[in-house]
């Protein structure tokens, strides 16, 4: 009897993590092309990993929002955009309702300028943001669906630490001057 518990204990401790880990994917510096974006889940992002990802929509696919976790793992600041972002549609296929983008909450709404987008931001050092796209139904004609893409690029924002240093430097000498 305590066998089959050591075994069942053993057995969820195992998968478990592989359970959790199937609705996060984590994207550092690839090229992703998702094709079931109800299955998608949240996205995490390194922003100083260049990453590109496109979403394509087939029949039957439903409405939704799609989120992703734009993060920067670093030790500083990141100024990161999001570049050649396309909303891929026309008169006969395309989202029901449209499509609205924000960053972090639906306050901070992304122009949709027809049917691309850009920004840039910046993100703490250790800090995130979370990039959503919320479309209607899809629609389209045979084999012709939407899709949406665009490409997270970004670098650190530099510490003026030499800058500090010089200007201690300097002040300290100019204390030491007129002590003297």
């Amino acid at each position: 009897m305590k066998l089959k518990r050591i075994l069942a204990a053993l057995t969820v401790a195992l998968f478990a993590p592989l359970a959790a880990s199937a609705a996060t994917l984590t994207i550092n510096g690839a090229s992703m092309d998702f094709v079931d974006p109800a299955a998608l889940g949240n996205v995490n992002i390194d922003v100083l990993e260049t990453a590109s990802v496109n979403v394509s929509f087939v029949e039957g696919d439903q409405g939704g929002t799609l989120v992703f976790s734009l993060n920067n793992v670093s030790a500083s600041a990141a100024a990161f955009s999001i570049v050649g972002g396309t909303v891929n549609q026309g008169n006969n296929y395309g989202f029901a309702q449209g499509v609205d983008l924000w960053l972090d909450n639906p306050g901070n709404m992304i122009d949709l300028l027809g049917e691309s987008f850009d920004f840039n931001t910046v993100i703490a050092a250790g800090g995130s943001a979370l990039f959503n796209i919320e479309y209607g139904e899809p629609f389209g004609v045979g084999n012709v669906y939407p899709d949406i893409d665009f490409t997270v690029f970004a670098y650190e924002v530099p510490v003026p630490a030499a800058g500090f240093l010089l200007i201690g430097a300097l002040g300290g000498l100019i204390a030491l001057r007129r002590k003297a």
